[in-house]
């Protein structure tokens, strides 16, 4: 098998510097903690990747730096052609210097084998077109590269449903942290809810030592649209079963709505939530809950990490994908 530098060096003959750019990169990656990397160089693989990610019409994230400011947003859906590639990005009003020759970095995902693989790539935008009052089409090259990695610092994953021993969640007031609450018998009925054994539906998506993202039946939750709106916070009660060596957990956190999106297909609701602030789950519902910041040294959200972790490998061990 050829390493990475022969694969780069075959793919880019003559460019030593962005070859070593781009190897760069991917050991950059691969060094960030709670994420794996490695990269795909070979043209068909890539196009093939693309093409899938093009079919499935997932949301694509981007990022562009431009005199020392960043821009991050969402394009709707990829369209994918052999030597060229556009994304389909809708204005919402955000300003945001999109002209030919702006270098951004892309992050897609795809699902394949019923999981979840995420990928990244720099390029700059080739040309730029109009295709309604408020859309507009982005044009790239094919990438040579792409880097299986996350836009997160956190790795994303989607584990067993069985491994959700509970999940409750709900709707909450703005919430300073180092503030009590009420008691959780105060609270009210969960938004979500989802037992192991009690109820059939469990909506998460994936989750991350940052986040957690939910996939919520639209016939179901269209009343609740407004209720998801970005900013809006909710508090979750969130256990988890034991996973390759890593005990059972359970964490309470409040979370705030980052985005939301209606599918292709309008069957489901993708509603990404960001943790801000965590508690000691009570003992007894009558208890007041104290709310402390995310960062406090509690340890919670790096138990939640080497959780993650421990799927995470356990996963790989499984299906035999050891790099």
């Amino acid at each position: 098998m050829s390493t990475m530098w022969e694969r780069l060096s075959r793919m880019m003959p003559g460019k030593e510097e962005q070859q070593l750019e781009i190897f760069q990169a991917i050991r950059k990656s691969r060094s960030r903690k709670y994420m794996a990397g490695s990269a795909i160089a070979e043209p068909q693989e890539v196009f093939e990747v693309l093409n899938l990610a093009a079919d499935q019409r997932g949301q694509c994230q981007m990022d562009l730096v431009r005199e020392g400011k960043k821009y991050s947003f969402s394009c709707d859906y990829m369209v994918v052609s052999k030597h060229s590639m556009a994304l389909i990005y809708t204005n919402d009003s955000k300003r945001i210097p999109l002209e030919p020759g702006a270098e951004v970095i892309v992050y897609f995902q795809i699902r394949k084998m019923g999981k979840y693989q995420f990928y990244a790539f720099n390029a700059p935008i080739v040309a730029t077109a109009k295709e309604s009052q408020h859309s507009w089409v982005l044009q790239f090259a094919i990438p040579e590269c792409l880097e299986c990695r996350q836009r997160r610092a956190a790795i994303r994953v989607s584990p067993d449903k069985k491994l959700f021993r509970r999940v409750m969640i709900w709707s909450m007031p703005s919430l300073r942290v180092g503030l009590k609450s009420d008691p959780v018998k105060d609270w009210g009925k969960p938004f979500v809810i989802f037992v192991t054994g009690k109820t059939e539906q469990n909506f998460v998506k994936d989750i991350s030592a940052s986040g957690i993202r939910l996939q919520l039946p639209y016939r179901q939750y269209a009343d609740k649209l407004q209720s998801l709106s970005t900013g809006a916070h909710f508090a979750m009660l969130l256990s988890l079963e034991s996973v390759n060596g890593a005990p059972s957990e359970t964490f309470l956190m409040i979370m705030r709505v980052r985005n939301q999106r209606t599918s292709d297909d309008s069957r489901f609701i993708e509603a990404g939530f960001q943790f801000a602030a965590l508690s000691s789950p009570p003992k007894n519902i009558d208890d007041e809950v104290v709310w402390r910041d995310i960062r406090s040294k509690e340890g919670m959200i790096e138990r939640l990490a080497r959780w993650i972790t421990a799927w995470s490998l356990e996963d790989l061990r499984k299906s035999n994908r050891f790099m």
